[in-house]
């Protein structure tokens, strides 16, 4: 066949579950366009079913990790300027007292900042979950699948040469495969 292919691999169906809803969408978008081009490799296939739940169930709550990860983040650096600070009060440097309360607002503000961020985000997490659970991804999958646009999947015994080539390429550091990235 001298059709031109996108060929896809499982990370690029992956990362459409990590990708913003929108960005996700507009991607599969142009993938629904030139899916007579597309083709996934068997072990690409076999990749991204092993690993899509996994992707799926870290994903979900990716917005309410954020929110975590950001209080936490300004909850430690709090306490090390706090720290700080009360080191430098104890021996009177002068002005610190100052430096401390003005940094204190500025925390507020940002936790301000912070809270009013993922209040406005509540609306694109439920969008995201709707997205997951909906799962066009899988469903374009399928479809590739039915148009017979994936490789035959590989025999026990071209297995074994391929495992048996690839622990010769390591064990002489031979790429590809060896310390890739």
């Amino acid at each position: 066949d001298r059709k031109p292919k996108v060929v896809v691999d499982a990370n690029v169906l992956l990362h459409l579950y990590r990708y913003s809803t929108d960005s996700s969408k507009a991607i599969l978008f142009v993938f629904e366009q030139i899916i007579d081009y597309v083709w996934i490799p068997q072990q690409a296939l076999t990749e991204y079913k092993r690993n899509k739940q996994n992707v799926i169930n870290t994903e979900n709550d990716k917005y309410g990790r954020l929110n975590k990860d950001l209080k936490g983040i300004i909850n430690k650096i709090e306490s090390e300027l706090s720290k700080q600070f009360f080191q430098y009060k104890k021996f009177g440097f002068s002005n610190v007292k100052d430096l401390e309360s003005k940094m204190n607002q500025d925390f507020t503000e940002i936790e301000k900042d912070v809270e009013e961020f993922f209040i406005g985000t509540k609306l694109k997490s439920s969008e995201r979950s709707a997205f997951l659970r909906e799962d066009k991804i899988e469903k374009f999958v399928q479809n590739i699948e039915q148009k017979g646009h994936c490789g035959d999947a590989f025999t026990i015994h071209e297995l074994i040469d391929i495992y048996r080539m690839g622990h010769i390429r390591y064990r002489h550091m031979i790429p590809p495969g060896y310390m890739d990235v």
